[in-house]
């Protein structure tokens, strides 16, 4: 890549991102977030899995956030961070070891769970960490459609 490119790489995409049209939010003059990130920084905060929360709470903690609660959203951005970087780490893991089976028109992809084994004392790793993320709705819609993308340029 040409180094003119890569030194004012940054600028180029601002100057692109600001004559697309689309939906913001802006606290301030520092902080301004786009729509999309506004709503996967929600929805990370209503399936967050990391601790131990009712869902009650993390309904509290999303609605906190949409009352323009500057923490409560760096934080939602940052479990949607994790989120995404885990689907993507899953997406490649399934694609290169072959974990989607062809049945038909059908495809199938299982995701063993991590199983702690108390008695022994021993770790063992069936499948990835992050299978308890899957469970909630949004996260396993969003796994489906990048590992269906994903299988779907593999095979070309």
């Amino acid at each position: 890549m040409d180094m003119s490119i890569k030194e004012n790489l940054r600028e180029v995409i601002e100057e692109i991102v600001q004559q697309i049209q689309t939906f913001g939010v802006h606290f301030g003059f520092e902080n301004r977030f786009l729509a999309n990130d506004v709503v996967h920084a929600a929805v990370a905060l209503l399936e967050n899995t990391e601790k131990d929360e009712s869902p009650g709470d993390n309904f509290i903690k999303a609605l906190d956030f949409l009352s323009s609660n500057l923490e409560c959203l760096h934080g939602g951005i940052d479990l949607a961070k994790k989120k995404l970087k885990a689907i993507q780490q899953t997406v490649a893991s399934c694609i290169c070891t072959n974990l989607v089976l062809s049945q038909g028109p059908f495809l199938y992809c299982y995701l063993l769970e991590v199983r702690v084994s108390e008695m022994l004392l021993s770790i063992s790793v069936q499948g990835t960490p992050d299978v308890k993320l899957f469970s909630k709705p949004m996260a396993l819609t969003l796994l489906c459609k990048y590992l269906l993308k994903a299988f779907v340029r593999s095979m070309e």
